[in-house]
């Protein structure tokens, strides 16, 4: 039809298909950028690593035994940290072409 578009947005945690009549469109919608597709899952990733390794420091403050776990959660903080920096430096070079 006419005066339709078909566009993607996110609200909330979820996505979802939405079909609107151009004199429709309102800002109820976070439109998806390319950011959000690309990044957002590494940093939620990055997230929840480091929600794991505050839930281990704690545990560590109540004598519960850790071993190694908290290196080895905070290398790979930091190696999603690098994944979200060389893939945001993609991104970048990729939209100036």
């Amino acid at each position: 039809m006419a005066g339709e578009s078909i566009t993607l947005h996110v609200h909330g945690s979820g996505v979802r298909l939405e079909r609107f009549r151009e004199n429709n469109t309102h800002g109820y919608f976070k439109p998806l950028t390319i950011i959000d597709v690309e990044l957002r899952p590494l940093l939620m990733k990055e997230g929840l690593l480091y929600k794991n390794l505050q839930r281990i420091r704690n545990a560590s403050m109540f004598g519960v035994d850790i071993r190694n776990n908290v290196k080895m959660l905070e290398k790979m903080i930091k190696g999603v940290g690098r994944e979200i920096v060389d893939k945001a430096i993609d991104i970048t070079q990729d939209s100036r072409i």
